[in-house]
């Protein structure tokens, strides 16, 4: 009985890191074919460092909009991991 429980435990955890490892790998994929062939160019948009100007912060150019944005999409993935972890039934 306590085995089958440790075995479910695992299969799930597993289950969720090769969720996370695929699309992690889907993004840098379609970033690289983006930055790789032109016509694929709105590929390399999916992802949220697209936001991150650096021409635009070394040149002095406008990149508040873009700073806000990626500090609001922080703060509400920050807030979502709280609300995840605080949920956790965590054996102590």
């Amino acid at each position: 009985m306590f085995s089958k429980t440790i075995f479910k435990q695992t299969l799930k955890a597993n289950f969720k890191l090769w969720l996370l490892f695929t699309m992690i790998m889907s993004v840098f994929c379609a970033v690289l074919m983006g930055k790789v062939d032109s016509s694929l160019e709105g590929f390399k948009y999916l992802s949220l460092n697209a936001l991150f100007d650096t021409d635009a912060i070394l040149n002095g150019g406008s990149y508040l909009i873009q700073f806000i944005t990626l500090a609001f999409v922080g703060i509400i993935l920050f807030a979502i991991g709280i609300q995840i972890f605080k949920e956790k039934d965590l054996p102590l």
